[in-house]
């Protein structure tokens, strides 16, 4: 078989075995993932790499590996979701840095993290002050949770006695300058409101809005489309 049509099989066939492995696997964004995940993604993309390219290794060589490493994978995370022992040992706990505004410099060698570290972690999360913390856990996939002290957080409705409505998720009623008439009547809503309020607001041709989103109290957001620029 001619080079380019070995390897163009073998990037195909390589490309739909880890969709389906990946699919299988979960969804998880990177920031969400542990170590373990990451460590496991990388080896598992480097047997696909090496399957795709590598004419000296057979699919027999190599797609066991791929089959193991992704069984494994997902058999882990079916009894992490189970089992809490097991879950320390392959995915570890949460850290507490700070408890009640003091450093715990014990977790903080425990977990490797040095002092500007978490100074710096801390300033992610706007706490620029160590003494305006009350809580700092490590969590596991390494993003640091911080709870301020009460008097340094923000107020909330609650704390002003304040019972404001309930807000559900708006709904897109005009997309790409199409009107979407299954949304409108979702929310029980006629075109005939949508004009009037699509009027109120100078817009007369839905063909020049890109985007008209309503939300729960029956506001409308319109985004039109960029106007050319007259030279």
């Amino acid at each position: 078989m001619p080079t380019f049509l070995d390897i163009t099989l073998r990037a195909v066939l390589t490309y739909l075995v880890l969709l389906l492995f990946s699919r299988l696997m979960g969804k998880r964004e990177i920031s969400q993932m542990t170590f373990f995940d990451y460590v496991s993604g990388i080896t598992i993309g480097s047997i696909g790499a090496q399957l795709s390219t590598d004419r000296n290794s057979t699919w027999l060589e190599l797609l066991p590996a791929i089959i193991v490493f992704s069984l494994f994978q997902i058999v882990s995370s079916i009894i992490s979701k189970n089992s809490t022992w097991f879950r320390k040992i392959v995915i570890s706990s949460p850290a507490i840095l700070v408890e009640k505004g003091q450093i715990l410099e014990k977790n903080m060698a425990k977990e490797r993290i040095t002092l500007n570290e978490l100074l710096g972690k801390l300033r992610e999360k706007n706490a620029y002050n160590l003494a305006d913390v009350e809580t700092a856990i490590l969590e596991v996939d390494g993003q640091l949770s911080v709870q301020l002290k009460a008097n340094k957080r923000p107020a909330t409705p609650l704390d002003l006695n304040l019972q404001p409505p309930s807000q559900g998720l708006p709904r897109l009623l005009i997309e790409d300058g199409n009107l979407l008439s299954e949304s409108l009547k979702d929310v029980k809503l006629t075109k005939s409101w949508l004009f009037t309020k699509l009027g109120e607001q100078d817009v007369h041709d839905i063909s020049k809005v890109m985007l008209a989103q309503v939300d729960t109290l029956g506001n409308l957001y319109v985004d039109l489309y960029d106007e050319p620029t007259k030279n």
